[in-house]
């Protein structure tokens, strides 16, 4: 295992970080995700896994320890995000494969280098990273329903090929674009093979460990460090990005302080910086005009306060049915979560960022 330069150090028994947004991480820089890679290594011992979670939830990291953790099987990982085309994407599996030049139908170089493969390995693990894009763009061109055939024809590969195991990641809105594309599935499901995981902000703990290293790593310190780490952690809800970016601003100005950590926070979501409007947009490719109309009323409400299934229905012209599926599909995307019986926004700088997000699109 190769470390990079600034994770070198070890202080008071564990290696400190350098702030690092957005940049690949070696094994050793990744904090608290050893449960879900373990989960993930034991999903994989019986069946291909469907992994998703919000932008910038790290799921990036997870795979690279995952990559990390499966050592000596053979992992082929790919980010098939630029593929507008299943032809683009066979071709692309042709050469991972070793294989050039495929003279065929997109289907059949897709079977010939998934045999090559598993001739070679038969028990690889292939990854195919922002694979949510990827059905998006092929999705956008328009051709014969050329995103359904390419999900329907990895469905059968997945089926016919019983030692190999696969894992389709992208973001959240991967279940949207799925789903889709399922109502245009005559007869078959095609991700019924696939357990389905979701990459969740780190546990608190996890979390503050991770701003302690990295606050180490760039020499911030404060008479208050504890407690404003823990804001830091409180404001942006265990997502690691969102830790490393903070206090890289923070260590730009020389400054961690909890009024710095608000300012900051506050400075990322006014200039949407973080992209979370990004999430918001695809709610036109969650419903129609009408439901969409609904579903954004409903985020309105909730960004301000919890409320009830039976108060948002109560304020809407649609029929209860209509209004429990509009409902059921914000929690299933992961917009909202729903406690006992109040419904919220999952995490509160969500809500924030709604909030920033129709104060500039209304």
């Amino acid at each position: 295992m190769f470390l990079s330069y600034d994770v070198s150090i070890v202080y008071e028994g564990f290696v400190i970080l350098k702030a690092k947004p957005g940049a690949a991480l070696t094994p050793m820089e990744i904090v608290g995700r050893d449960g879900l890679v373990a989960l993930l290594c034991e999903c994989l011992a019986h069946r291909s896994v469907l992994l998703s979670g919000e932008r910038r939830i790290g799921k990036t990291s997870v795979l690279t320890k995952l990559v990390d953790a499966l050592e000596p099987r053979r992992v082929i990982r790919e980010n098939v995000q630029a593929f507008a085309s299943p032809v683009q994407f066979a071709e692309a599996l042709g050469r991972w494969a070793g294989i050039e030049d495929l003279e065929v139908e997109w289907p059949s170089a897709i079977t010939l280098a998934l045999d090559t493969i598993e001739d070679e390995a038969p028990n690889a693990v292939i990854i195919w990273d922002e694979f949510t894009w990827m059905l998006k763009r092929i999705d956008e061109a328009h051709v014969q329903d050329e995103a359904v055939e390419l999900l329907l024809h990895l469905h059968r590969e997945r089926l016919d090929r019983p030692s190999l195991r696969f894992v389709l990641s992208g973001s959240i809105s991967i279940h949207t674009a799925i789903r889709r594309l399922r109502t245009r599935c005559t007869a078959k499901d095609p991700i019924s093979d696939l357990s389905e995981e979701i990459v969740r902000p780190l546990e608190a703990a996890s979390a503050l460990e991770l701003a302690h290293r990295i606050s180490k790593g760039e020499s911030l310190d404060a008479s208050n460090l504890d407690e404003v780490l823990e804001q830091l952690v409180h404001l942006v809800q265990g997502r690691p990005y969102y830790i490393h970016d903070v206090l890289s601003a923070c260590a730009r100005r020389g400054d961690v302080t909890i009024a710095t950590i608000d300012e900051i926070v506050d400075e990322r979501i006014s200039a949407d910086t973080w992209d979370l409007a990004d999430d918001f947009g695809r709610i036109q490719d969650m419903f129609d005009e009408s439901e969409g109309a609904a579903a954004v009323e409903i985020l309105d409400w909730v960004a301000e306060a919890p409320m009830t299934r039976r108060e948002i229905a109560s304020e809407l012209e649609h029929s209860d049915g209509v209004v429990q599926s509009i409902i059921e599909t914000l929690v299933r995307d992961e917009l909202l979560t729903e406690v006992e019986t109040d419904l919220s926004f999952r995490s509160g700088l969500r809500a924030r960022a709604w909030r920033h997000y129709r104060s500039r699109n209304s």
